[in-house]
C-alpha cells in the first residue's frame, strides 16, 4: 500500500514537470485514483463471533471503507461459506457514527468472562487512523453491548449477497 502511494507521488511529481499534460486534469485523476485505492483497502470493522457449546452463530464480517463487505459463515448461520456484497455509503457513515459514539477507542482491550460455553465477540476497528481490537465474552459494558448488538443488525440487514469461491 506504501509502495502504490510513493509510486502515485513520484507520478503525480513527473506528470507536474512536464508540459505535454494538463496539470490540473492529471494532478486531479491521480488523486481520484490515490482516494480510491486507499479507501479500497482500508479497513472500517471486523466482526468475529465464535463458538459455544450450543448453538451460537459462528461467522467473521469485515466493512470496508469503500462498501464492500466480506462475510464467511462457519456454524449456525443461513449463509454457510464466504460472501460478498456493498453497502452504501451512509451506512458506512452510520456505522463510522456508532463506533465513536459508543466511545469503542476508549474501551479495554480485553472483557473475559473465561466461561468455556459463552462465545467471544471480537471487534477490530480503524479510528483515527489506529486499528483498536476488543475481544468480549461474558458482562461487557454497556457501550460495547450496544455496538455488537448494532453490528450484529447491520450484518444480518445487508442483501445482495453473492457467494464468491474461499481461499485455500
Amino acid at each position: 500500500m506504501r509502495n502504490l502511494l510513493v509510486l502515485m507521488l513520484l507520478l503525480t511529481v513527473s506528470l507536474s514537470s512536464c508540459k505535454l499534460f494538463d496539470k490540473s486534469a492529471t494532478e486531479k485523476e491521480i488523486t481520484e485514483e490515490v482516494k480510491k485505492a486507499m479507501e479500497e483497502e482500508t479497513l472500517l470493522v471486523r466482526i468475529s463471533l465464535g463458538p459455544c457449546f450450543g448453538t451460537c452463530p459462528v461467522f467473521k464480517a469485515s466493512i470496508y471503507e469503500d462498501g464492500t463487505v466480506h462475510y464467511k459463515g462457519s456454524m449456525n448461520v443461513d449463509k454457510m461459506g464466504s460472501y460478498k456484497t456493498t453497502i452504501g455509503r451512509g451506512k458506512i457513515n452510520d456505522i463510522r457514527h456508532m463506533i465513536r459514539t459508543t466511545e469503542f477507542a476508549n474501551l479495554n482491550d480485553t472483557y473475559d468472562a473465561n466461561i468455556p460455553d459463552f462465545p467471544r465477540f471480537y471487534i477490530a476497528a480503524v479510528v483515527d487512523g489506529e486499528e483498536k481490537k476488543v475481544m468480549s465474552q461474558g458482562d461487557v459494558p454497556e457501550n460495547l453491548r450496544s455496538l455488537q448488538k448494532y453490528l450484529i443488525r447491520v450484518v444480518d440487514e445487508m442483501s445482495g449477497w453473492e457467494k464468491v469461491e474461499e481461499e485455500k
